[in-house]
Parts: C-alpha cells; sequence; structure tokens
C-alpha cells in the first residue's frame, strides 16, 4: 500500500492545476492595472479568490468588462501583454451579452494560446485584439465573430504576426482583420481561394490592399499589405534617385 501511494505521488507531481482566470484588473485591491503578468489582474473563478500567479500554459482565460456578475468598475483597463507567454484558451467577451472584451499586445509580445480563441461568442458583444510593433498572436484555432450580433475586430500594425492552427468558425457576425505596414497574418492551410483579402481583411493605408501567398511548404496562407502603386512608384524613384546621387559623387 505505501510502495502505491509513493506512485501516485510521483504520477500526480508534475500534474499542472489548470485554472479558469477572469480579467479584473486589480479591481479589488483598487489599484488598476494593465498588467498581464500582475497576479491581482487576474480573478481566479476555480479557487475563487484572486489569482496568486499569472496565468500559466494550462489556463482558460476570460477577458471581458464584467467583472463577477454584478461588479462592473467605472473605467476597464484592459490587459497588456509585452513578454512571452502561454495559455491553454482565451475567451473575449463571450459569457454575457452586451458587454465588450479587449486585448493588446505590444513589442516584445508572443502570446501562444494552445486551443480555442473565441471572439464574438455573445450577442451583441464587441471583441478587439490590437496587435503592434512586432508582437506575435499564435492560436490554434480562431472563433471569430460566432454570434450573429456580435462584433469582432482584430487590428494589426508594425510588424506583428498573427499565426492561426484553424480558421474555426468564422461565424455570422461582424469581423474584421485590419493590417497596417508589415504586418502579416499566416492561416494554416490552403485559403487562397476563398477571397478573404480586401474582403473582410482589409488594408488600413488609403489605396493598399492585402495580397494573399500560399505556401505549399509550410502548409500555410499569408496575407500581407502591398502598398499603393503610386507609394511603390515612389519608393523606386527615391532609390533611384539616391543610386544616381552616390554614383554623381564617387566619379
Amino acid at each position: 500500500m505505501k510502495k502505491y501511494l509513493v506512485l501516485v505521488a510521483l504520477l500526480t507531481a508534475g500534474v499542472v492545476q489548470a485554472d479558469q482566470l477572469h480579467w479584473a484588473h486589480d479591481v479589488y485591491t483598487n489599484a488598476s492595472t494593465t498588467a498581464w503578468t500582475n497576479p491581482n489582474s487576474w480573478y481566479n473563478n476555480t479557487a475563487n479568490a484572486i489569482a496568486t500567479a499569472k496565468p500559466v500554459a494550462a489556463d482558460k482565460l476570460l477577458i471581458q468588462e464584467v467583472v463577477l456578475g454584478t461588479q462592473t468598475p467605472t473605467t476597464v483597463f484592459w490587459p497588456i501583454v509585452s513578454t512571452a507567454e502561454t495559455v491553454t484558451k482565451v475567451n473575449m467577451a463571450s459569457s454575457d451579452a452586451g458587454i465588450s472584451g479587449q486585448l493588446n499586445l505590444i513589442s516584445g509580445a508572443n502570446l501562444t494560446v494552445t486551443g480555442d480563441f473565441w471572439m464574438g461568442k455573445g450577442a451583441n458583444t464587441a471583441s478587439t485584439v490590437n496587435l503592434s510593433g512586432n508582437a506575435v498572436l499564435d492560436v490554434g484555432i480562431l472563433k471569430h465573430a460566432i454570434n450573429a450580433t456580435a462584433s469582432s475586430v482584430i487590428n494589426m500594425s508594425g510588424t506583428s504576426l498573427l499565426k492561426t492552427g484553424s480558421a474555426g468558425d468564422l461565424g455570422l457576425g461582424s469581423k474584421s482583420i485590419t493590417m497596417d505596414g508589415g504586418a502579416v497574418f499566416q492561416q494554416f492551410g490552403d485559403t487562397s481561394a476563398f477571397g478573404w483579402e480586401n474582403n473582410w481583411i482589409t488594408a488600413v493605408g488609403a489605396g493598399d490592399s492585402i495580397g494573399v501567398n500560399y505556401n505549399p511548404g509550410g502548409n500555410y496562407t499569408e496575407y500581407t499589405v502591398i502598398p499603393e502603386p503610386a507609394t511603390i512608384s515612389m519608393v523606386a524613384l527615391l532609390g533611384g534617385g539616391l543610386l544616381w546621387i552616390r554614383k554623381r559623387f564617387m566619379i
């Protein structure tokens, strides 16, 4: 019997307890924060108490404005990710109707969601994800604007990267991915014939468009921003002028 108990202890020693964490932005200590890594930014629904640690790989997260149902803060401070983090699942504004949720990833952020990334599961909800700088968001399955009355937006700028292992459910709600600069969206599989580009995946810059290319080697479809022809011509002209000046002064 003693050997059996020792064996059970050894087998369970490495098991990480999965928690359900609700974004609370430190509302209970009256010191509101946007820090993803601050344990007080999260309420542990599993333990029914303020979290004692930042989210870990096994955790499932709920990010929305309502905190514990009846307690709604006057000012909402949304989470900002600036480090490498991993969780199992993220629900953006999905548990109640008519609420909003927002997630911000800035330079240095590399957030991996190994499972589902829900946006717009609840009726009349509004979910927003902002990626800037060199931020990376890598999700297993993107579920985008599931409810017909939901609104879900992903804004990308800088050299940010969005990677999805599967499109999952592309619902009937209002969904969009806006891209600017050197932002890149990589969708697993060949979706090049689906017509997503310049439809619900659009470029921010006036005259810019979205280009699509399937990479059979990596088995993913890549969406990027194509500058307007006038911008390309201006860059080429400027480059040619600089080359002429260099040659002129080297003679």
